[in-house]
């Protein structure tokens, strides 16, 4: 059996030495055919060759067969990194010395003065209308109380109620006549001073009463002046809404009219006080009083003042506060510079002017009552 296996390894081995010898001279290119083929002679170099690939044949082959290379995947490019930026150095604080600041001195506006309290006035509205609808019962805005009319006429002490000759003039109140005729004859109750003998009478036919009420302990007179007519005596009884006259242009007067005055302790010319303070309000309506006054305090006759509603642009009424005179007296207690009367309720912007300065306020008008205001101009420079 051994014997066998060995021949069998032998043929095996011929059998690999011819296929090698086959192999060795196709690749010399001298093999024409594979059957029935002869062979030509071979050179020295050709039997060498075939020589060493025989014996290649035949020796173990001990190299390593080569894998197949694996395709390695090719790697994402290695973003080369940038040169990191080398941090600065960190700037040492320098020490600081202590510094201390010299005060600046800051622009101060000049404090306005503290608000000043309110006269505790009181109402004293007593008087009715002395015309009566369907007249003209309002007091003519062109020429109120303490008012020169713009510089036109001497400064007023009274209230004037524009009317036709004719129109019935009434008692204001309750009283007694203690003046009825010409103004001078034989008693003025008109300016002390005016000549009447070459100027002639002031107040033409004029009545006064003396009403039955006090003020403070004084007396109060209303006075009618102008009238065309008088019909009453003195010493008559007269009660309120009583026809006393007839509106007339009689006196110093440029058209018919009533000139309306009140006037407080005495009966006389300069004695008087705004009418409008003692007048009742129409319905809906309060009266708006205050004074003027500088930085010192002191009173600005004949300043501009202008009121108008907040939601309107349109002048609603206008005055000016008092003129300077010995004929001027505020009242006994409100001791104002000027009296808007007749003046709707609710919210006004006042606004007074005195050349180049001007000052507003708002201001709540109360139904049937005075209402005060301080308007203090500003210095030049405010």
């Amino acid at each position: 059996m051994p014997k066998r296996k060995k021949s069998t390894s032998f043929l095996v081995l011929l059998s690999g030495v011819a296929l090698a010898a086959l192999v060795a001279l196709a690749a010399l290119g001298n093999v024409k055919g594979i059957s029935g083929a002869g062979l030509r002679a071979t050179t020295q170099a050709e039997a060498t060759a075939v020589e060493l690939a025989l014996i290649a044949s035949l020796t173990p082959s001990t190299a390593t067969a080569t894998t197949e290379a694996t395709a390695t995947p090719d790697r994402p490019p290695t973003e080369t990194p940038r040169p990191t930026r080398e941090p600065r150095p960190t700037r040492t604080a320098r020490p600081t010395s202590t510094i201390t600041p010299t005060p600046v001195p800051t622009a101060t506006h000049t404090p306005r003065p503290t608000p000043r309290a309110d006269p505790q006035g009181t109402d004293h509205y007593w008087f009715d209308r002395p015309i009566a609808p369907p007249d003209d019962n309002n007091v003519a805005l062109f020429y109120p109380y303490a008012s020169t009319g713009q510089g036109q006429y001497p400064v007023h002490s009274g209230v004037e109620f524009v009317n036709t000759i004719g129109v019935p003039v009434l008692a204001a109140g309750t009283g007694t006549i203690v003046f009825a005729g010409a103004d001078g004859d034989p008693v003025r109750v008109g300016p002390p001073g005016r000549e009447y003998d070459e100027d002639g009478s002031y107040y033409g036919n004029a009545v006064v009463i003396q009403h039955d009420e006090t003020y403070k302990g004084q007396r109060v007179y209303t006075l009618y002046g102008h009238l065309d007519r008088v019909a009453v005596s003195v010493g008559n009884r007269v009660a309120t809404g009583d026809k006393i006259g007839e509106v007339g242009s009689t006196g110093v007067a440029l058209g018919p009219h009533l000139h309306f005055e009140v006037r407080i302790a005495r009966n006389s010319y300069y004695d008087t006080r705004n009418p409008q303070l003692w007048l009742k309000p129409f319905a809906g309506n309060g009266t708006l009083i205050g004074r003027v006054i500088d930085e010192r305090g002191d009173p600005i006759p004949e300043a501009y003042i202008t009121l108008q509603r907040p939601d309107s642009e349109i002048i609603g009424r206008y005055e000016y506060s008092y003129a300077e005179g010995n004929l001027v007296n505020g009242d006994d207690e409100w001791q104002e510079n000027f009296v808007i009367g007749d003046l709707p309720a609710g919210q006004w912007i006042v606004a007074a002017s005195v050349g180049d300065r001007l000052i507003t306020r708002q201001i709540f008008v109360v139904e049937g009552q005075t209402t005060w205001l301080w308007l203090e101009m500003p210095r030049d420079n405010d």
